[in-house]
């Protein structure tokens, strides 16, 4: 976050991904929600507090960030 705050004060354009496990849903949306305006997130999910794998949800966006589908990555897991 603090990378994201640094970038936005220095007019730097960049891409973020955000993902989730279920536990760290609400953060994310609330993340997605709060930066959507400033940069372009690309939400990787989840879309919901139903229990997922952790594990699977962020090999995907890893996966994305290394395609170049965005430029950093914002991982969260709710433990």
């Amino acid at each position: 976050v603090l990378y994201l705050y640094y970038l936005l004060n220095n007019g730097v354009k960049v891409k973020f991904g955000i993902a989730s496990d279920h536990g760290g849903f609400e953060l994310k949306d609330y993340l997605h929600k709060y930066f959507a305006e400033k940069i372009t997130i690309i939400d990787c999910g989840v879309n919901s507090e139903d229990s997922v794998d952790y594990s699977v949800v962020i090999q995907k966006a890893c996966k994305q960030l290394l395609n170049g589908e965005f430029d950093c990555l914002i991982a969260l897991c709710g433990t």
